[in-house]
Parts: C-alpha cells; structure tokens; sequence
C-alpha cells in the first residue's frame, strides 16, 4: 500500500482556527477560486511550490477540479487538509477525489484513521471502502454497522444478501429492508438471488414486474429471464424471447452470446458468478443513478468502488469511463475502455463510447473507422450504422450520413415507436442532402410513430414553410410544437416564419419577437425577426436586427443576402 502522504502529506504553518477560518471563507466564496486563477500561476506550478499557502493550495485544488484534473485537485485540496485537518467539508472532498482519480490505496489509508475518528454518516463512504477491501466476517461486520442515515445504509442491505449464505431467505429480506427504493437494480437483484437459490418459478415472477415489453428491457433483465427459462427447460422459449429483445434495438454483445449458449443446448451463463461481482453490480447500479442525478463525482466514487471489488467487470469500467468523459475528458474515458478486452460481452459498447471519445478527441477519422468495423462485424446490428450517422451528421457530411441512417433502417427488422428517432434523423441528413422527397417520407414516418414529437413537427413543418409548400398544414404543425414547448425558441421561429410566409405580420412579429428573446444571438432568428418588422414598417428596427444577424456569425450563404437587405430594404415581391 502506497503512503497517503504523497496527496495528503505536509506541515502546519499558522494557528488552526486561523487555517480553518481561512478555508471556510474560501470554500464558502466560490468565486474566490476564480479570482485566484487570474493570477496567470499555472496549476502544476502552484502544486509543486514548496512555499505553497493553504489558501494558495486550495484555490489550486479547486480550480483543477472545474478543469477536469481530478489527481491534481486530490493533491491541491490534500495538501490544504494537511494543515486544516479538522475540517470535514474539506476532507470528505479529498477522500472522494483519491478515490475518483484512481488512487484507492491512499484513500484507505485516509480512510481508516477517518472511520476511526468519526463513527458518524459524514464519513459513510470512507466506511464503506473499508468494509468493501476488508474479507470475511470483517466486511459482513463493516457493511452491517454503515452509519445511518447515509446512501451506503440505504444500500447496504444489498450488498449483505450476497453474502447470506441462504440466498433464497435474503432475497425475501430485500421486501423489507430495500423494498422498492433502488427500482429495476433490487429487482434485478432479488431475481438473481432467487436463481442461485434455485427457485426459478420465484426469480421469474419478480422479474414479470420490468420484463412485460422484451424491446424495452434492459439487456441485463433479458438475459437472465432468457437464462431461466432455460434452466426450466423452455430453450425454445428463451430463444424467442431473446429475438424479440433484440428486434431493432441496440444491443451488447449478452444477448447475442446468450442466444448462442441457447443454440448450443447450453444454459445462458449467469451475469453475477460470484458474491464480489454481484456486489460491485450493486454499486455500478448506484452510480448509474447519481449520474442520473447529475452528481458525477460521486458517481466516480462508487464505480471505483465496484472496480475495487471486481477489477474484471467491465460494465463498471462502461460506467466509469462514461463518467470520466464528463468530468475529465475524452482522453481518460479511452484509457478506460481500451482496457475492455476485445472479446468481452461489453466490447461493442465500448467501441461506440470509443468512437464518441475519439470525436471528441479530434480523432474523427479513427472514429469513424471503428463504427465502420463494427458495422462490418455486427452485420445484424443497426446501432453501429446510427452511431456512425449521428457522428457524420455532426461533422456536417450530410450525405455519407444518409446512407448510414438507411443501412440501420434496412437492418431494423421490427420499427417500434422508440425509432422515430432513426427516421427524423435520417430526414434531417436527406434534408440537408437536398434529396426532399425522401427527407420528407422519412419525416412523415417519424411523426406517424411519434405525432406529438414537437422536434418532428418543427423540423417538417419549418421545411414545409421554407419551400412554400402545405403552409395552413405547417402552421397547423407548428403551432402544436409551440404548445409542446413554448420555450424553444427555434420551435417559436419556426411558426413566426409560417406566419411571414402566409402574409401574417404582426402574428409574425409577435411570434419572432419571443423567438429573438429565447435565443438572442441566433443569427436565423434575428433575421427573420428583421424581415417581420420591415413588412409592419419598421424600418429602423429591422435594419438594427439584421446587424445583429451579421454580428453573430451566420453562415456564409446567409450574409450576402442580409447585406443586400442593409442596403436596399426588402422588395415588395421579396418573400424573404
């Protein structure tokens, strides 16, 4: 075990009521941090000063924490609490940050003189760790005592039944002491319990509660009801299963290795093999939902958690790297996914999330040649091929994402509502591919499998107004969209431009003006709103919104006809 004094080492150099009167006013004064970044002293350097002062370290610490270096904000913030160690915000936020950044071993050392300092739930998770490395009857004390109230308390009763050596008997407990707080992850739990107890009728009966739609269950609850009726002798009928679930949806690589265990006369292999691994599920599933929560360091901490426990489970480092390209970036989210092995169940997940790092990473042509070799390996798949769409559509190759999105069309054997999203999608790249009479077919599909999709609506009906076509249909679309989201403003342009187009002004006007409050340095808009004004007579007004148009950067097409307006006014034949 490496020393904690690397990241939390140091000596006092004033009073502590002074130092802690002084990191309380900083941590309390946010945009204190900001104040000490323009100082122009670069993070690194202000780490590595030995003369570094607390408040010095910590301004470091947190201005490295909003740059996504959450090693160098353990270090800043760690070399803060060395000379504040009485101060519980500051060392709950170190012991998280050890932990997020990779460094466990530290953050045992710290935890085990904090758990022993401090029995209350302020220091739940530093109890948790502690009882999640310890073995035997030490962890089943550690996680039967976590301090209350507490998230690990809430929690913990989910990880003791995987160490109840009667498993049937724990997963009645979960009634009682879980219930339905966690949702599909105790369910999911509970039935994988009742399995490994051996009573199947009782694990599919829990299951029947987030089962009842197979294209809409996870692929974890698929597999598993896939897996006992298997065991039930059912082959035929967890085989069908499993070809629903995977109709048009995207998919790991679990259903299509469950569905060849099936063909092989084999039994689907359980997805929690041992107590470590169904235990580090647990926290993966809990970090899942604080990232939901938007509490994405907190997430960190718990799918390092589960990595601690099962360094192999590579749905934790799914999640973890998921979490790390939000908070550090895309560079740290590949280091975690390249070590899923390539013939991991998890591995044409993790290519996707590859191909976004790389994007993200500048790298677009290696994304896109991994999306390309998956689509080529995964040839019933169609999420690579949307994946690969979504990703030229961003990058404005409208054409090559054309023929992405029809490929994933064409291997999307059963449509369901849920792929209105793949048909707008691929409108808007035949839209922009000047191919309309099919943008339009793929537009008028979605909205037959979504018709209150406000984004389907707007996008057609704004089509619709832009060529002058079915103008009464299009507003009639449009206002609708409104209604769905009366705060978009480019759902509210759009029906001001149905109005101009109809010859309706002052409605126009109305509709544009809110519009150009929604989103005031749109280019479009406020050259819509220009257009509107000149045609009420306002002719002032309308030049100042197309200056404005100019000084928000409109794309090239747009300026000259804007100058041209600047200049002359618009003509009264002009439509706009």
């Amino acid at each position: 075990m490496k020393s904690a004094v690397s990241k939390v080492g140091g000596q006092p150099s004033s009073s502590a009521v002074e130092r802690r009167a002084t990191l309380r006013a900083l941590f309390l004064a946010g945009a204190l941090v900001w104040a000490g970044c323009a100082t122009g002293l670069p993070v690194r350097q202000a780490l590595a000063a030995e003369d570094t002062s607390v408040a010095g370290d910590f301004l470091a610490g947190r201005f490295a924490f909003n740059q996504g270096d959450l090693d160098q904000a353990a270090r800043g913030l760690g070399r803060a609490l060395s000379t504040t160690p009485d101060d519980a915000d500051l060392r709950r936020q170190v012991f998280m940050l050890l932990v997020a950044s990779g460094d466990v071993d530290d953050a045992l050392a710290m935890a085990e003189a904090w758990a022993a300092d401090d029995p209350s739930s302020d220091s739940a998770d530093a109890h948790l760790l502690l009882a999640l490395d310890a073995g035997g009857d030490e962890r089943l004390d550690g996680l039967a005592t976590l301090p209350d109230p507490s998230l690990p308390h809430l929690f913990a009763p989910l990880l003791l039944a995987w160490l109840d050596p009667d498993p049937a008997a724990a997963a009645a407990e979960l009634e009682t002491t879980v219930g339905d707080r966690l949702g599909d992850l105790a369910t999911v739990h509970q039935a994988a319990l009742l399995d490994r107890a051996d009573a199947i009728d009782e694990a599919l009966a829990v299951l029947a509660a987030i089962t009842a739609d197979p294209a809409r269950t996870s692929d974890r609850a698929l597999v598993q009801q896939a897996r006992l009726l298997a065991r039930l002798g059912e082959a035929d009928a967890a085989a069908a299963l499993l070809r629903l679930g995977d109709g048009a949806g995207q998919r790991s690589d679990l259903v299509t290795r469950a569905a060849a265990e099936i063909e092989r006369g084999e039994t689907p292999s359980s997805l929690l093999p041992t107590p470590e691994v169904a235990m580090a599920d647990v926290l993966v599933g809990v970090a899942e939902l604080l990232r939901a929560q938007r509490r994405p360091l907190q997430a960190t901490v718990y799918a390092r958690f589960g990595l601690h426990l099962a360094a192999d489970y590579d749905p934790a480092r799914l999640v973890l790297a998921g979490l790390l390209a939000d908070q550090e970036g895309p560079a740290a989210a590949l280091a975690e996914l390249e070590r899923i092995p390539a013939d991991s169940p998890w591995r044409a997940m993790a290519d996707l999330d590859r191909a976004d790092a790389l994007h993200e990473s500048g790298r677009t042509d290696e994304a896109v040649a991994t999306l390309e070799a998956q689509i080529t390996a995964r040839p019933a798949d169609p999420g690579p091929a949307i994946a690969l769409g979504d990703l030229l559509r961003r990058e404005q190759r409208f054409d090559e994402a054309a023929i992405a999105y029809d490929t994933a069309l064409t291997r999307a054997e059963d449509v369901g509502e849920d792929d209105w999203r793949l048909y707008y999608a691929s409108g808007i790249a035949l839209e922009r591919s000047r191919r309309w009479p099919e943008a339009e077919v793929a537009l008028q599909r979605a909205l037959a499998l979504e018709p209150e999709q406000p984004y389907v609506l707007n996008y057609l009906g704004y089509s619709w107004v832009d060529q002058g076509l079915h103008l009464d249909d299009a507003k009639a679309m449009l206002y609708r969209a409104v209604e769905l989201r009366p705060d978009d403003g480019f759902i509210v342009d759009s029906l001001g431009w149905a109005y101009y187009r109809l010859g309706e002004f002052p409605q126009a006007v109305e509709y544009l003006e809110r519009a150009v409050q929604l989103e005031p340095s749109d280019p479009v808009i406020n050259d819509h709103l220009g257009d509107a004004y000149w045609r009420v007579g306002r002719e002032r007004e309308a030049r100042f919104q197309w200056e404005r148009a100019l000084q928000f950067e409109p794309d090239d097409a747009l300026i000259p006809p804007i100058e041209t307006k600047l200049e002359d006014g618009l003509a009264d034949e002009d439509a706009g």
